[in-house]
């Protein structure tokens, strides 16, 4: 089978299950990475971007709704596929306050939970126009709009920029800026980085004399959250 583009993060204590869930996944063509608790879940959550995160509503370490939580707080838009045993609709409910986006209830129908995997992931390439508080990004066009100010972004600031607003709350790596705006993946320095970022934050002092991109010591780049909000 041809081997799918969607990396996805399976959330499950159970072993035996998510074993189950993983291998009928891989054969479907998925790329698929395991958490058995939930505070290995937000670890991964927070350092990688994923397509699609399966979640049991029965996890160890942290409550699946409050990783649910987490989640949406780091990226929005971060689809979230929950399943487990439901009583009376109870769990359902609070799953989908939560920002859940779809619910399975157990027991497990993997050819009914394949068509929810494949509905939830159809369609996640084609979006152009990402809106996050008062910035907005047409990636086709390289256009980026803040606070009604727009700016004509070059082919990597474009790369940058649809990597920072699709994970708002989120660290953006120097590693992972190096890999979007580098030809050589072969890693050599972050100097590179750095300097791109500098240049890139003179080109945005047209649009506003706010720091729109934060430092963070050690880490990497985030949005300034007073953009966000």
């Amino acid at each position: 089978m041809k081997k799918d583009s969607h990396k996805i993060l399976l959330i499950d204590s159970n072993r035996t299950r998510a074993v189950k869930i993983t291998k009928f996944l891989e054969d479907e063509g998925y790329e698929i990475s395991i958490s058995i608790c939930g505070i290995d879940a937000i670890q991964k959550i927070s350092k990688s971007s994923y397509s699609l995160i399966i979640i049991s509503n029965n996890i160890s370490g942290i409550d699946a709704v409050k990783i649910t939580e987490k989640i949406k707080l780091l990226n929005i838009h971060q689809k979230v596929f929950m399943y487990g045993i439901d009583i009376e609709k109870i769990n359902q409910k609070v799953a989908f306050k939560a920002g859940v986006n779809l619910y399975h209830s157990l027991p497990l129908d993997l050819e009914l939970f394949s068509f929810q995997v494949k509905n939830l992931l159809r369609g996640m390439s084609i979006t152009d126009e990402i809106k996050i508080g008062k910035l907005k990004i047409k990636s086709k066009e390289g256009a980026l709009s803040i606070k009604g100010k727009n700016i004509i972004l070059k082919s990597k600031e474009n790369l940058f920029f649809k990597q920072v607003l699709s994970t708002p709350y989120q660290i953006v790596t120097k590693r992972k800026i190096y890999e979007l705006i580098s030809k050589n993946k072969r890693f050599s320095s972050y100097s590179k980085v750095d300097t791109f970022v500098s240049r890139l934050r003179k080109k945005l002092e047209e649009a506003s004399s706010e720091d729109l991109i934060e430092t963070i010591y050690g880490d990497g780049y985030r949005l300034n959250s007073q953009y966000i909000n």
